[in-house]
């Protein structure tokens, strides 16, 4: 197993924050629901590559937050952990890095941060952080209406069966987008980041896969 590497949770510090926040108290959402995968996973070490359908997954206007850019838009269902994430393999451990964005779509469009918080191990330092600055946005009524993450796909960069632990590089497509405040006045803004890179731990934990570091 290769232990975490230390995350410090800052906006500079954080390769993920670029990605998710853009700015220095930004905040995370993730993509619409990627397609089944299909996987060359073995339950061997070393690297192995799954091809998901999400570049082809469209956004609806209820995961971009609502038209209005000056609240969140609570009362969107939860993403559904597609049933083949629910499996103790390799393909499993990559679509619940799917689903994991998905989640952070849903918690940035909702200002609800506790789904996030309840798939991801307290000690996952980037997993807070997210959850804490999706908490700070709802208390300063800050909303970032067009952003919303598509999955892309993954690559397994290490999988030890034993433990059932997996780390993967996610991919995904980050669009322009822009922050308003409580007003809806913008306050910041930031280009799109295509093909963008981040890396992600998971283990499997009391029947289920859990986040364990994300950077």
């Amino acid at each position: 197993m290769i232990p975490a590497r230390p995350l410090v949770a800052t906006a500079v510090g954080l390769t993920l924050v670029g990605l998710l926040a853009g700015c220095s108290q930004e905040a995370p959402a993730a993509p619409a629901p990627a397609a089944a995968a299909t996987s060359t996973a073995t339950s061997t070490s070393g690297e192995t590559h799954h091809e998901h359908d999400g570049a082809q997954a469209t956004v609806t206007s209820e995961l971009r937050g609502g038209s209005t850019p000056s609240s969140a838009t609570p009362g969107i269902a939860t993403p559904a952990l597609d049933e083949r994430a629910k499996v103790q393999d390799e393909t499993g451990a990559s679509l619940f890095a799917a689903y994991f964005l998905r989640v952070l779509n849903h918690a940035r469009a909702t200002a609800d941060s506790s789904t996030l918080r309840s798939i991801s191990v307290e000690s996952c330092t980037g997993c807070r952080f997210y959850a804490d600055v999706i908490d700070e946005y709802r208390e300063k009524g800050y909303t970032t209406p067009q952003f919303v993450l598509q999955f892309t796909g993954t690559s397994i960069d290490a999988w030890d069966p034993a433990s059932d632990y997996a780390k993967l590089t996610v991919t995904v497509d980050r669009p322009a987008y822009s922050t308003f405040d409580r007003n809806g006045s913008m306050i910041s803004s930031d280009e799109a980041a295509p093909n963008s890179e981040f890396w992600m731990e998971v283990a499997w934990q009391q029947g289920h896969w859990m986040a364990l570091e994300v950077e």
